[in-house]
């Protein structure tokens, strides 16, 4: 048999062999990039964040405070936000472009359609920036695997499709690609945007100060270094300056607004005593005494607390400062020279000596280029290695966590431990944030303990991966051995407490949907008075999908239904009364499922429930 041709052209026959086609080379994150964005996209278009739970998207909330636009009322001029300036009037843009389309199905569609788009397209440019951050960190197979890796993690899509995080993320990450190529105009500009979105990118400012050249002119270096932090402040105060001017008391809500709020969802709100989700304000928008209204009272030494992790954090930063262009233990990859310190192009040599001596000196100038790879390499590593430090600190020490947060914490995990430990430790995170919610929130808001669970187990598995990337950042980093049996301790602890939760949660869903059952009367009637064993017939669908959880242990249930185009139902339920002492009829009042049981059985008892009669007969 002739071998089938390879490609998208037919294979060429030459002198009775076959010749494989030429194909074009791909570059390998293509397939990456391509395959991530159409999946998002129609993710966009098809899926709804909650599923068949809840409705757990802020896209209502967004199209709800942009609609006021349409009255001539802006956020920060006309009524109070708890978010930075910038990102309030994309929704305001993005809704009144929404108005030229007409509406499909529920109001907004093409408002939620549109921001979910301008969503993917951060999340789009996130990809990118964690395959570009992967290849300074490691070789291009390691940078591709931590890509392909981000592109199948759950959570990043599910806060895509509902908050903004993503779009403040793109921030931070493009800030910090920029740190690990030292442009500090660049890197003051993108943070200080990022500022203004959400707070968070301005922690990579730190990193890039001392990220910059440590050896040559110092004058030189410090004046980098005064571009890295003049752009980051003009760039703030001149994109902040116009809504200031607008509406000053507005304006300072935004900022001063998370000053007031009490804790949630952390350590610290399970101390107060606090077990729901956090509140910014009350339900008056143009009122500016609603900002931060309706907190619980806090109970927790704040300025100590406060004092406390910014002690540690300097302390943190002086330590890898000082340590950022060190040797690491890493065998042959010591870093020599210096990251910091180019090695000087040296021309390879002309003169006539032996071409050994040549080969000599050439492999000498090729090991001094490895060897600056290799150093660049480490300390870029730190670098985002300090960075992912800063922003656990920065999580451990709010007083507040949403489960949108876990997108800004998921980069660092992967881009630090870009293997099996790196996912385990992401799959953990990503689970527990969705215990969080909707589990507890949605399913099992009166059980405490569960939130309680959550968040001890969030902060331990961000304790436990601080103390990895301050390995990394300030010193060496812990060895693969022990990372190894910190990261599997951790999930074989967080399993076993998952599995000795599991009956304690179904218990207590068990009873929240039984007070709920709207037949619930009927079921507690049945365990009360009907023998264990009793025939249980019931003669609609709906009622019998919503109690069978309920008698199913107890009894033995089944469904007789009487509509026209089921087959004659007379037989169907003589057979199900055979062989049972007593048969329990439950169905609407005028069912004929009664009607015929009191033609052949003595009754015990029967009571009506709201149109329904659950009729009780020895069928001995």
């Amino acid at each position: 048999m002739n071998p089938e041709p390879v490609g998208d052209k037919p294979a060429e026959r030459t002198q009775g062999m076959v010749r494989e086609p030429r194909t074009r080379s791909v570059p390998p994150f293509l397939y990456v990039l391509v395959t991530f964005v159409a999946f998002r996209l129609m993710a966009v278009l098809l899926v709804k964040p909650g599923g068949y739970i809840t409705t757990v998207s802020d896209f209502t909330f967004y199209r709800l405070l942009a609609s006021y636009a349409s009255q001539g009322f802006f956020p920060s001029v006309h009524y109070w936000m708890e978010y930075q300036p910038l990102f309030p009037w994309i929704p305001v843009g993005i809704y009144r472009l929404s108005l030229l389309l007409p509406n499909w199905g529920e109001p907004g569609f093409w408002f939620n359609f549109l921001l979910g788009t301008f969503f993917m397209l951060s999340e789009t440019a996130n990809l990118v920036l964690i395959y570009f951050i992967g290849r300074r960190l490691y070789r291009e197979e390691i940078a591709l695997r931590i890509a392909w890796i981000y592109s199948l993690l759950f959570v990043p899509l599910l806060i895509m499709l509902g908050w903004f995080d993503v779009f403040g993320l793109t921030f931070l990450l493009l800030a910090l690609y920029l740190t690990l190529l030292r442009r500090p105009a660049w890197i003051g500009l993108v943070a200080g945007l990022g500022f203004l979105v959400k707070l968070l990118p301005i922690i990579v400012i730190p990193v890039a100060f001392w990220r910059e050249p440590t050896c040559g002119v110092p004058l030189l270096r410090w004046r980098r270094r005064a571009i890295l932090v003049g752009v980051t402040v003009l760039t703030i105060v001149a994109l902040a300056l116009p809504f200031g001017l607008l509406n000053p008391k507005l304006f300072a809500l935004s900022w001063t607004i998370n000053l007031k709020r009490s804790s949630w969802e952390t350590v610290w709100a399970l101390l107060e005593g606090y077990t729901s989700f956090g509140l910014a304000g009350g339900a008056n928008r143009f009122d500016p005494t609603d900002a931060g209204a309706l907190q619980h009272p806090s109970t927790l030494p704040w300025p100590l607390i406060t004092a406390g992790f910014a002690v540690m954090y300097v302390a943190l930063w002086i330590a890898a400062s000082r340590n950022h262009s060190a040797p690491l233990r890493n065998g042959d990859e010591s870093p020599w020279p210096p990251a910091a310190c180019p090695v000087p192009s040296v021309p390879a040599p002309t003169l006539s000596v032996p071409d050994t001596a040549k080969e000599a000196v050439l492999r000498m100038h090729r090991g001094d280029r490895d060897r600056q790879a290799t150093s660049e390499r480490l300390a870029a590593r730190r670098a985002v290695a300090f960075t992912g430090l800063t922003m656990n600190l920065v999580t451990l020490y709010l007083k507040g966590y949403s489960p949108q947060f876990l997108v800004w914490l998921l980069p660092f995990v992967i881009l630090l431990l870009p293997g099996m430990r790196g996912v385990v430790y992401a799959v953990l995170l990503s689970t527990i944030n969705l215990i969080e919610s909707p589990l507890y929130f949605t399913i099992l808001p009166d059980q405490s303990w569960l939130l309680a669970g959550a968040v001890l187990a969030r902060s331990g598995l961000l304790i436990l991966l601080s103390v990895e990337y301050g390995r990394m950042a300030v010193s060496q980093p812990i060895s693969t051995r022990w990372s190894r049996r910190l990261c599997l301790g951790a999930a074989a602890v967080i399993l076993v407490l998952g599995l000795v939760a599991v009956p304690f949660a179904y218990d207590a869903y068990y009873k929240t949907r039984l007070v709920t059952n709207p037949y619930r009367p009927a079921v507690e009637m049945l365990h009360g008075e009907a023998m264990p064993g009793a025939r249980v017939v019931i003669g609609d669908q709906s009622a019998f999908d919503a109690t069978y959880a309920f008698l199913q242990r107890r009894f033995d249930v089944t469904s007789v239904q009487t509509d026209w185009w089921y087959p004659d139902w007379q037989p169907r339920l003589a057979r199900a009364v055979q062989g049972h002492a007593q048969t329990w009829v439950y169905a609407p009042a005028e069912s004929p499922l009664h009607t015929w049981m009191a033609g052949r059985y003595t009754p015990l008892t029967s009571k009506e429930f709201d149109g329904w009669q659950l009729s009780g007969w020895d069928t001995r």
